[in-house]
């Protein structure tokens, strides 16, 4: 048996939907923490922008201290639309595919930028893990 197979037999898939309010011209950031004693295999997730005008929208992987270690998506992402987690456009703001591993007490900065004079919105975000005891 794989380390991979292994891993699907003892993990749990978790899906960390939530979501938010985009209110006007200010910035809203979700921080999803994986959990102590836990390892992540993350899969994929989402981004809505459910504002009245375009944001930029960026999720980057942190560590414990808050430091990126990895840049998943920066990208502009128009009224009502979304940004899938990874994405396929690998250059330097976007990590481009393939499941990212994740130790306890990472971290998921979700962050939607200020977007100008607008209406406001519900935003959504997502992400899709297999989620392992380490203990």
């Amino acid at each position: 048996m794989s380390g991979l197979q292994f891993m699907a037999l003892g993990g749990r898939v978790v899906n960390n939907y939530a979501e938010g309010v985009l209110v006007n011209n200010t910035a809203l950031q979700r921080i999803i923490t994986v959990p102590s004693d836990t390892f992540w295999l993350v899969s994929g997730g989402f981004m809505q922008n459910g504002d009245s005008v375009t944001r930029t929208c960026r999720v980057n992987m942190e560590d414990a201290s808050t430091n990126v270690i990895l840049r998943i998506a920066d990208d502009t992402v128009a009224t009502t639309d979304l940004m899938a987690l990874p994405n396929n456009k690998a250059d330097k703001y976007n990590f481009g595919g393939g499941l990212i591993f994740a130790a306890a007490g990472y971290r998921f900065n979700f962050y939607w930028t200020a977007g100008g004079a607008s209406t406001g919105g519900t935003s959504k975000s997502s992400l899709v893990v297999l989620e392992v005891d380490v203990t």
